[in-house]
């Protein structure tokens, strides 16, 4: 029995979090072709581009520039909340144990859920090398991939390891999907815990 789409809800904001080529950003920009209009995607690499710093990992953008980068991004996703039926914010908000707090407090009363995208490690080794759009960083997937996830409650798990983008999203996402409920969730640390989703498909590219 598929699980009810979290699309039902009146989460408004999805965070998706997920290691380096784990299958974020193709996920994401999937799901939104599937949304009611007028719903955002955010990607914190568009954000770090442009601010000048294209090609950067986040955390070290932080380091260089310091915590208000974080701020003003989260700052970014409650303005678009406030208008867009649905919010997709492709982060890696696992890379720092405050960040997740500090999202709460930018978003006060909006309902947020948060997704995690994860993947086999071998494929995930084969995306990062497959990579065209920058340097291809290992080392860096790889140390994501082992504590991305860590001290974080999830609303929703999804496996993309033999699921194409297009085909995770139609899971999440059924005809009725703008249509949704009082039963969203405020707070990563309670939310309900979806049933994973997962399935034999073919293996899809990056």
């Amino acid at each position: 029995i598929r699980p009810p789409s979290p699309f039902q809800h009146s989460g408004r904001i999805f965070i998706f979090n997920g290691a380096s080529s784990s299958g974020k950003t193709s996920l994401c920009k999937a799901l939104l072709s599937l949304l009611p209009a007028g719903s955002v995607l955010l990607s914190v690499d568009d954000f770090l581009d442009a601010n000048g710093m294209g090609g950067m990992h986040l955390i070290h953008a932080v380091r260089k520039i310091g915590p208000e980068l974080v701020r003003s991004f989260h700052e970014t996703v409650f303005r678009a909340s406030l208008h867009a039926p649905f919010v997709l914010v492709d982060h890696v908000i696992g890379e720092s144990p405050d960040w997740p707090d500090e999202l709460r407090r930018q978003c006060g009363e909006a309902k947020l859920l948060l997704v995690k995208v994860a993947c086999d490690v071998e494929e995930l080794v084969r995306r990062e090398h497959a990579r065209t759009d920058r340097k291809a960083d290992v080392f860096h997937a790889l140390r994501q991939h082992t504590s991305i996830h860590e001290g974080l409650f999830y609303d929703l798990e999804i496996d993309t390891t033999r699921l194409s983008p297009q085909q995770a999203a139609a899971l999440l996402v059924p005809q009725q999907a703008n249509s949704f409920n009082n039963n969203g969730m405020n707070d990563f640390s309670h939310g309900e815990n979806l049933k994973s989703l997962a399935a034999d498909a073919r293996r899809p590219e990056r």
